[in-house]
């Protein structure tokens, strides 16, 4: 599938980045290469600020972003987000995979211990089966899944946590908020969702707000340094969230919030329609 603008990616060596621009760029030999600008989460990771300079000596802007956040790539050297489903199977071990020892002995260069007189005694590892199948995903009513490739809702996230009200996705590459609302939708006994470091791009919010069959029973909602710059985006985001008492914002550009408390306060217009801020 073809990178969209506003998608969260990594790099090979696993740093994040969001899409800014798909296309050619000024400065390169072949006119015709398509690149992806992509601005880094560590600003210190890129070459420049989204603009590049032509064989004819003029600066284009392709895209804006800090000095030395920004950089043009080829679309084979980052890697899209994978599904919900997906990435849990993968971090959740099944029943049925390999076992990691064989008739109770790790398979590892170094696995034993030397005695007292010097004899060497192989590590034993029993159990294990047992520990697996505590840790099942399908049988959690909390899954933590940190700093990984969830980016989609897929169809399979009901089938692969069923019983799931507790959900940490911080640090992952979710962007498109109907994705979200997709997830919610296939979750419907959510509660708590900790989405920290999950950069949403903000024009893919519906005018509506999230889907209300996703937010149904969620209680806490947490979007630390999630890229939102709009409070009106965010009042928007909480009348679609009817059992919601704690909504957490921190580390968030909410540009628009001073002007629209002093409209409140002054009696204006400008705020009326906006409800207050909930504290987190």
């Amino acid at each position: 599938a073809d990178f969209t603008v506003g998608e969260r990616v990594r790099d090979e060596d696993g740093h994040a980045a969001t899409v800014r621009y798909i296309g050619s760029v000024a400065s390169a030999k072949d006119q015709k290469a398509v690149y992806i600008g992509v601005e880094w989460d560590d600003v210190t990771r890129g070459k420049h600020n989204g603009s590049a300079v032509g064989s004819d000596g003029v600066l284009v802007r392709h895209f804006v972003c800090a000095d030395g956040a920004g950089s043009f790539l080829k679309p084979k050297k980052i890697k899209r987000g994978d599904t919900y489903g997906a990435v849990v199977r993968r971090r959740y071990v099944e029943m049925e995979a390999e076992t990691i020892s064989k008739d109770n002995k790790l398979d590892m260069d170094v696995a034993s211990v030397r005695t007292w007189s010097g004899r060497e005694l192989p590590i034993e590892f029993h159990g294990e089966m047992k520990i697996r199948s505590m840790q099942q995903v399908q049988d959690q009513e909390k899954v933590t899944v940190r700093d990984e490739m969830i980016a989609f809702a897929g169809d399979d996230a009901a089938e692969a946590t069923p019983k799931i009200n507790f959900l940490d996705v911080q640090g992952n590459l979710m962007w498109d908020w109907a994705q979200l609302s997709a997830l919610g939708d296939q979750l419907p006994n959510l509660e708590v969702l900790r989405m920290n470091g999950n950069r949403m791009y903000m024009p893919t919010l519906p005018p509506q707000g999230l889907s209300p069959s996703a937010t149904m029973k969620l209680r806490m909602l947490v979007l630390n340094s999630c890229g939102l710059n709009s409070w009106a985006q965010v009042a928007l985001l909480e009348r679609t969230l009817p059992c919601l008492d704690t909504l957490s914002l921190a580390f968030n550009d909410l540009e628009d919030l001073e002007l629209i408390l002093e409209a409140q306060a002054n009696g204006g217009a400008g705020g009326a329609d906006v409800p207050p801020p909930t504290p987190a």
